[in-house]
């Protein structure tokens, strides 16, 4: 017992004379057990970052969740407070990787019937086939089933490239299918609703993009029961009734005729708004997706049709103060309960606005909802100076011409120029279209100015191919002053 107090002894006389009081040695001890804490937070490598930037979306797909709108969503940019969003898939991270081979497994799985055991599931693009006659009337007959091969040869997402600043955050439209099943496509639908013959030329111009890129799901489009389609083309008496035709004939789309309702509130005209949210009315299809008529479709995006199951699926307004759901793109399971949901909203609330306003707050807590980039641009964006709200991060430069390239679809939204199908007068498109900027290095730097002419080129060639001179606001102006004369 000596021995072990001389020893103790000498071991407090090597230390420092600041540990011998009791207070010094407690505030040691503290110092110690809070440097070991800190050691071991940055070792669960706690994330602080921007939750809304697309980086963060993309390894929270890689975790195998995808954002309920209600779990980040804040008043002032949905970023004041974070809790981790809730998993609504039961996918493996993997899921969501897309591969340099262009394979990409979708978020989702389907049981194999042979092995009992989860098995990813591809997407293939393939040529258009027919629709099924689940709405006879006015449908040219396609067949939209896709057989699916063996998944064997699929490549591991392990080749993933890992030098991408920022990745895509949805896995992208593919051009095959492995698997040892079928996807029935005639359970999807691109849907396009009309109201009147100038939107009815921008409808027909997103079906026939979506056609010509090749997507495998059904093409509607909803109508006005008074326009009168003909049984042969050559028979149309108006040019609403050759574009209806048209449709029908060229692009495959099922027309279905509807009673356009009108709701008035104030000085508040109702019919595009309501006759938009009739989506939810299609319960022929297991999933539809409407996409505005004003804008280009430069991609397919039939891999939403996969997204986990939710009534309704948008990405955010990145470009609104506050955020708020963006119904530009609405991806939704109809039903008749969800309709009758939004039939009562609309009939109980006098101010609840249009239908960006009208799914906000129906969704605001409970849509799932996928990332603005790479599926949502706005032509605004061209002739801004602050991209971070677009790109979603303060560090990456913007680059018009790379926005372009992977976007699958650009909304006209450019006040105070027209829409691209409203001729304006040319020195108004020159005062008021994106600006050249200088730079350091090179000169002028005039990539705004070029995409967004080049866009608003494109949209012009192609509304006279396919609606033809009868929807061209210029030629129309100039027959109209010839009668006159």
């Amino acid at each position: 017992m000596a021995a072990i107090e001389h020893n103790a002894q000498s071991v407090q006389g090597h230390l420092p004379a600041m540990l011998k009081s009791r207070r010094m040695r407690t505030v040691f001890l503290m110092m110690f057990l809070f440097c070991v804490v800190m050691y071991t937070l940055s070792l669960l490598a706690i994330d602080i970052h921007d939750y809304s930037s697309p980086q963060h979306v993309y390894e929270k797909l890689k975790n195998g969740t995808f954002y309920h709108s209600g779990d980040n969503y804040q008043e002032h940019h949905g970023i004041d407070h974070i809790t981790l969003p809730k998993p609504v898939s039961s996918a493996s991270p993997d899921d969501y990787l897309r591969t340099h081979n262009g394979k990409v497994k979708l978020p989702g799985m389907l049981q194999s019937e042979s092995s009992q055991q989860q098995t990813p599931v591809y997407l293939q693009t393939e040529a258009v086939g027919a629709t099924s006659d689940q709405m006879k009337p006015t449908s040219a007959p396609v067949s939209r089933t896709t057989q699916l091969s063996d998944p064997s040869s699929i490549t591991s997402s392990a080749n993933l490239d890992s030098t991408s600043t920022v990745p895509n955050p949805l896995p992208t439209y593919t051009d095959h299918v492995n698997n040892d099943t079928e996807i029935d496509w005639s359970s999807f639908a691109y849907v396009q609703y009309v109201t009147n013959p100038t939107y009815l030329c921008n409808s027909l111009m997103i079906l026939e993009s979506l056609y010509r890129l090749g997507t495998q799901a059904d093409l509607v489009m909803l109508y006005p029961r008074q326009w009168k389609v003909p049984a042969l083309r050559e028979d149309a008496e108006t040019p609403e009734s050759s574009q209806l035709a048209k449709a029908r004939d060229e692009y495959g789309a099922k027309l279905v005729p509807i009673e356009v309702q009108s709701y008035d509130r104030g000085d508040i005209t109702w019919t595009d708004s309501f006759t938009k949210l009739l989506l939810f009315n299609q319960t022929q299809y297991k999933r539809v997706i409407h996409l505005d008529s004003d804008g280009t479709v430069k991609k397919p995006m039939d891999e939403l049709f996969h997204l986990p199951s939710a009534a309704c699926a948008m990405p955010r307004g990145y470009w609104l103060d506050p955020i708020q759901l963006a119904s530009i793109i609405i991806v939704a399971e109809p039903s008749a309960e969800e309709f009758a949901r939004i039939q009562d909203y609309i009939n109980t609330h006098e101010d609840s606005g249009f239908d960006m306003d009208i799914m906000d707050s129906i969704y605001h807590d409970s849509a799932l909802i996928f990332p603005h980039r790479n599926y949502l641009l706005l032509t605004g964006e061209f002739r801004g100076d602050q991209h971070a709200k677009y790109l979603g991060n303060e560090y990456e430069e913007w680059n018009a011409t790379k926005a372009v390239e992977e976007t699958r679809y650009i909304h006209w939204s450019e006040w105070p120029l027209p829409k691209p199908w409203i001729r304006p007068h040319e020195v108004d498109l020159k005062n008021k279209q994106p600006k050249c900027h200088d730079t350091d290095k090179e000169g002028e730097d005039c990539r705004n100015r070029d995409a967004y002419l080049a866009l608003r080129e494109d949209f012009t060639r192609r509304r006279k191919e396919v609606c033809g001179r009868e929807f061209d606001h210029e030629d129309r102006a100039k027959r109209s002053m010839g009668t006159k004369r």
